[in-house]
């Protein structure tokens, strides 16, 4: 998934994701119809230190909506 390949390729350069960056990827996600992997990211988030804000929570709530 192209996102997916983005999102580690900032990472490997040293762009440190944002808020923004997650919700974004989870998004992603949910429209590849990947909710597991946007549970893994949202998790991997918060390992980073990271506080989801309410458009993160929606965008993992409609991914994990189609289980």
């Amino acid at each position: 998934m192209r996102a997916l390949q983005l999102f580690c390729s900032m990472q490997w350069q040293g762009v440190v994701p944002t808020v923004i960056t997650y919700s974004s990827l989870i998004t992603a996600l949910k429209h590849s119809k990947q909710p597991e992997l946007a549970w893994q990211v949202f998790q991997a988030m918060q390992l980073q230190g990271m506080v989801p804000d309410v458009i993160t929570y929606n965008a993992l709530i409609l991914s994990l909506i189609h289980i």
